[in-house]
């Protein structure tokens, strides 16, 4: 009797549980391993592997060296290395970043072609792109970073969280509080800021069906705007506080319910302007104790409202209250109203706002409504904890530049400017000079000390330079030993035709055997590219081969003839080989290179930077990224704002603003008197021309008139 066969399951739902693979933990692994080498041969892997919670067969595996590491090794094997995955995880960091992050179909774009250009297989090339399923595995194997919604930011406010400006202002702001001497007094230290409210309200995520339409009813799609002042201390103490309304006077039906020391003023746009901040700092003024005769610091935004307000500024210095102003566009980073008072209060503001949406189906809350929602958010957000937190995450107090992470500088490195504080140039330090970058090489010398070397060597010249025979070492011929036939021969050089020594090693020549006419001879090298002879090479012009009793005159004199373009140099001489004179000869080389082919050198003359065999680069994700992971430098000089709005620079500045715009005003009335007097001349004349046109009309129809009079009756 056969074995009944089991049927099969044609509705394609296996009840097959699919295979669960690398469920182990690395590190454990790791530790099992460890663990094993320890005892040896005596080891009992059953045991080891259910201590450590990891495959017995896998973990045997390892010890026996079928597999290497500790890491996951099942399924396909990563078309990419790791290295190369490492490097493409650095580039994205990079991108995101400076604010210009890659998204999903460019990563696949890059990985495709970063795979055509090294000449890697593996990616599908049916869509010019990597696979989505090589995206989803190349996530998974790097945790660090995810898929996300980016969020908005100006390219002003990349580029204003530059880390010199702020850490400049952090050590103005520094040395203000030291010299008022409230570093360490939390209740002097204010910030002011506003904020708009719309009274529409939306959640952010809410739950609906799939494939459904998810709506919020409102009353409209904008809602009207309405502005919001506080005013606090890093203590968590909260003073007077100014709500704008769109409209033209304020009923006295809407301070019912009113929070304390609230101001509540109507403008035609809901904003504020001069003339409230005006009044609320009044208010704040009046509000403030007097018992402590301490200065006050006030922290705000540069705001028109705040910075070229005059009679604010005047009324604040009055009362001994110095303004600090925030540097333009960092206030979502330095200022502790953005950072933590107004983000708690918006996210409460909605919260009522919704319950009140969903009682009233969407009605518009009055001016008297609007008052009691705010009332009961604002009594959620403006708390002691927050407000402290604000100051201490800003490092406005304690005074702490670090508590900024370097993440907020991030987004000013495209359009970075590098700059230097110039305490040399101003004693106030408020210059800003630009610093070029040049990096150089420890062994590589800079055009201006090549040309300070070249000007005190040839101070030292003479107007007879002799040449040195070209090849002459000290055991073979000294000074004392040169025939007069080569003496002659030698002199005859100019000074534009210097030749500099053949083949001269330390173990020939010592910098104290040096004469001084192969010093001098050296040190003339004139600013052309050297080139070394294609006639005269290493192997040719050797010791061994040519001693200088087998050199004549005709030979010196040969040597002597050549060109300015074409100067001998040294054959066979590495840098750490040259003299003390052939040092100073080298400083004279100016900024262009000297070229020498490849074939004329030897691998014991080829330096590091100079490698035997030129390779083509690898092309990296670097070379292959969007232009905007390059840094842009600017030449022009970043104008140095004034932070300090009490003090007696920006006080005069205002003053002449003032002048300035009132000789404007003059100047604009005075030109409209004349330009109306000018216009009635105008209007005059041309009265004046279309009455004469108008009598000329008149006398020609006249006389045609009497024409025809005289026509009819003759």
């Amino acid at each position: 009797m056969g074995r009944i066969k089991k049927a099969k399951n044609v509705s394609g739902n296996s009840s097959k549980k699919p295979r669960q693979l690398n469920k182990w933990s690395e590190e454990r692994m790791a530790q099992a391993i460890a663990e094993a080498k320890q005892f040896g041969d005596n080891a009992k892997l059953r045991t080891i592997a259910r201590a450590w919670d990891v495959p017995k067969s896998t973990l045997q595996r390892r010890l026996k060296g079928h597999v290497v590491g500790a890491q996951h090794c099942s399924g396909r094997k990563p078309v990419f290395s790791e290295q190369e995955e490492n490097e493409l995880e650095t580039v994205i960091k990079d991108m995101a970043g400076r604010g210009f992050p890659l998204t999903e179909n460019n990563i696949r774009n890059l990985a495709h072609q970063y795979a055509a250009k090294n000449g890697i297989e593996g990616l599908s090339s049916k869509n010019g792109q990597a696979g989505w399923y090589w995206l989803k595995g190349f996530l998974r194997r790097h945790p660090t970073i995810s898929v996300k919604s980016p969020e908005a930011l100006s390219s002003y406010r990349a580029s204003g969280m530059n880390r010199q400006v702020v850490g400049k202002w952090f050590e103005d702001y520094k040395s203000l509080l030291e010299s008022k001497g409230i570093i360490d007094v939390p209740s002097h230290i204010w910030n002011l800021d506003e904020s708009g409210l719309q009274d529409t309200f939306k959640p952010k995520h809410a739950v609906g069906e799939k494939g459904v339409p998810l709506y919020q009813i409102q009353h409209s799609e904008k809602g009207e705007t309405r502005t919001v002042v506080p005013v606090f201390n890093a203590m968590g103490v909260f003073g007077p506080l100014l709500i704008v309304f769109k409209g033209k006077r304020v009923k006295s039906e809407w301070l019912t319910n009113v929070p304390e020391n609230v101001m509540v003023k109507c403008s035609d746009d809901g904003w504020i302007n001069k003339g409230f901040f005006l009044e609320f700092g009044k208010k704040f003024v009046s509000w403030l104790p007097k018992d402590d005769k301490r200065p006050h610091v006030l922290l705000m935004d540069g705001h028109g409202s705040h910075v070229f307000n005059l009679d604010f500024i005047n009324l604040m210095k009055a009362n001994n209250i110095e303004v600090f102003c925030f540097p333009p566009h960092t206030t979502h980073w330095l200022q502790p109203a953005d950072k933590a008072v107004f983000k708690t209060f918006k996210t409460e503001w909605v919260k009522e706002g919704l319950k009140f949406n969903n009682d009233t189906a969407g009605r518009k809350p009055s001016k008297v409504e609007f008052l009691q929602l705010f009332k009961k958010a604002w009594g959620k957000a403006a708390t002691v904890e927050v407000v402290q937190g604000g100051f201490r995450g800003t490092g406005m107090f304690p005074w702490n530049p670090n508590a900024i992470p370097g993440v907020a500088y991030c987004a000013s490195a495209t359009t970075e400017r590098l700059y230097e504080m110039s305490a040399q140039t101003s004693t106030s330090g408020s210059d800003v000079v630009l610093q070029s970058a040049v990096q150089q090489a420890p062994a590589e010398q800079t055009a201006a000390e090549a040309q300070a070397s070249a000007e005190q060597t040839v101070s030292e010249q003479t107007e007879v330079e002799p040449q040195a025979p070209a090849e002459q070492t000290p055991a073979e011929q000294t000074p004392a030993e040169q025939t007069p036939a080569e003496a002659q021969a030698s002199a005859e050089q100019t000074e534009v035709e210097p030749q500099a020594p053949a083949e001269q090693t330390p173990a020939e020549q010592t910098p104290a055997e040096q004469t001084a006419a192969e010093a001098q001879a050296s040190a003339e090298q004139t600013e052309v590219e050297p080139q070394v002879s294609a006639e005269q090479t290493p192997a040719e012009q050797t010791p061994a081969e040519q001693t200088p009793a087998e050199q004549t005159a005709a030979e010196a004199q040969a040597s002597a003839e050549q060109t300015e373009v074409e100067p001998q140099a040294p054959a066979e001489q590495t840098p750490a080989e040259q003299t003390a004179a052939e040092a100073q000869a080298s400083a004279e080389q100016t900024e262009v290179e000297p070229q020498v082919s490849a074939e004329q050198k030897t691998p014991a003359e080829q330096t590091p930077a100079e490698p035997q065999t030129s390779t083509e680069r690898r092309v990296t994700f670097s070379n292959l990224s969007p232009p905007p992971v390059k840094e842009r430098t600017t030449t022009r000089k970043r104008k140095q704002t004034s932070y300090h709005l009490t003090g007696h620079d920006h006080t005069q500045y205002l003053e002449k603003l003032a002048n300035e715009k009132q000789g404007k005003k003059a100047k604009c009335r005075k030109s409209t008197a004349q330009s109306t007097a000018k216009s009635g001349k105008r209007l005059l004349n041309s009265f004046d021309l279309i009455m004469s046109i108008s009598l000329s009309v008149r006398n020609i129809l006249c006389a045609r008139q009497y024409r025809l009079v005289v026509c009819c009756f003759t």
